[in-house]
């Protein structure tokens, strides 16, 4: 899959239904896209990433959703051939844009609240992965800080009450302006 193109705004997982106008939406996990129907009323491009159970590639396919090469690592992807899993996938969609060609990366729901927290849009129904590994996830963001900033690229966290402290904060409006 090719990581070329330039998708604006990236929704990811439920965010969707907050934002059903996004160029794109990803989503890693194999049973979160079938519990959802794939997604398919969605208008944008469907991505997700290659590691599942045996079938998956090809079920995702015929779905229309488009597959990028993904490995378990938590240090952000510079080769185009594939993304980084950082193991979450807010992770994974930031590493497409920055592979698309983004310089400036606003993160909004980006919460990653351990101790019990749900994600912004609350807890996955049951038969999803209901615990997350909050602080892995913000390992793989941290790592990638000074990477990112190496690269030109600029990352602000949008997210007001988000326990991710390696990027700026700044209000989304302000962000836009």
């Amino acid at each position: 899959m090719s990581l070329m193109g330039k998708a604006k705004t990236i929704a990811v997982n439920d965010s969707h239904r907050v934002a059903p106008w996004a160029d794109m939406m990803y989503a890693a996990d194999h049973k979160w896209w079938r519990h959802h129907d794939w997604c398919r009323a969605f208008r944008g491009e469907r991505w997700t990433q290659d590691r599942g159970p045996q079938g998956w590639v090809d079920d995702a396919s015929a779905q229309g959703l488009e597959i990028v090469a993904c490995r378990h690592q938590l240090e952000l992807s510079t080769d185009p051939h594939y993304i980084a899993s950082g193991w979450n996938s807010a992770f994974q969609a930031m590493n497409i844009a920055v592979l698309q060609g983004a310089t400036r990366v606003l993160l909004l729901g980006v919460d990653l609240h351990d101790g019990g927290g749900a994600h912004f849009f609350g807890e996955h129904p049951p038969g999803l992965q209901r615990k997350s590994p909050w602080a892995t996830f913000k390992k793989a963001f941290t790592i990638s800080a000074p990477i990112l900033a190496g690269m030109g690229v600029e990352v602000i966290n949008c997210s007001p009450t988000s326990a991710l402290t390696c990027f700026p904060y700044m209000e989304v409006g302000d962000a836009l302006r």
